[in-house]
């Protein structure tokens, strides 16, 4: 199950980046929206774990969809698969990524407005650049991810020559070691004797 998942992921790019996207997602969201709770348990005395959770669910919800669409186009047109061989590509790829953080700080934002209704201004900022840094850390590890595997994939094709030569290597003694087996056989000794007779005799007939 695992293996199967893990050589989905190496070779899907919509799973690698909802993989890497939502562990971003995760990550920064529970820390941005324990804060958002904390404020808003101060200010107006909600409940601070609801609120959390509300607040990580419209928020990462409304990063998820955006990011999700935005760096997907990304991906799919702009970079190529390019990023694996030149590290000019793996830069830019990141530049976009922090680019593509300015909508998806907008759409943080709206999705916690419109599922909030109140919020306060003060934490806002914050979410917008906690977004702003969360497309920029998913860039380099979505890069670190695709080398790695691309590394992978390189030391399986090696294995894959080297196990091949080494049943040609084997095929090639198994048929030597059969060769052998007949060449010393009593059968075919006694056929080398008998040309070898019979070339005699032609030889003193001549």
């Amino acid at each position: 199950m695992l293996e199967k998942f893990l050589d989905h992921f190496a070779n899907n790019l919509l799973t690698r980046l909802v993989v890497v996207g939502s562990s971003m997602i995760l990550l920064i969201g529970i820390t941005s929206s324990w804060t958002g709770a904390a404020f808003q348990n101060l200010l107006w005395g909600y409940p601070f774990l609801p609120t959390m959770l509300k607040v990580l669910f419209y928020g990462g919800g409304g990063v998820f969809v955006s990011g999700l669409i935005i760096l997907y186009s990304i991906e799919r047109w702009i970079i190529k698969e390019r990023a694996v061989q030149s590290w000019n590509w793996a830069a830019a790829r990141i530049g976009l990524y922090i680019l593509a953080g300015i909508p998806e700080g907008y759409a943080c934002l709206l999705g916690i407005r419109l599922g909030m209704r109140v919020y306060p201004q003060r934490v806002e900022m914050v979410y917008f650049v906690q977004t702003l840094v969360a497309s920029l850390i998913t860039g380099l590890l979505y890069t670190l991810i695709e080398r790695a595997i691309a590394t992978l994939r390189k030391r399986e094709a090696g294995y894959k020559r080297q196990i091949e030569s080494l049943h040609i290597e084997i095929d090639q003694m198994k048929r030597n070691q059969q060769l052998n087996e007949i060449v010393e056989s009593d059968f075919f000794q006694a056929l080398q004797n008998k040309a070898r007779n019979i070339r005699q005799r032609a030889e003193g007939t001549a």
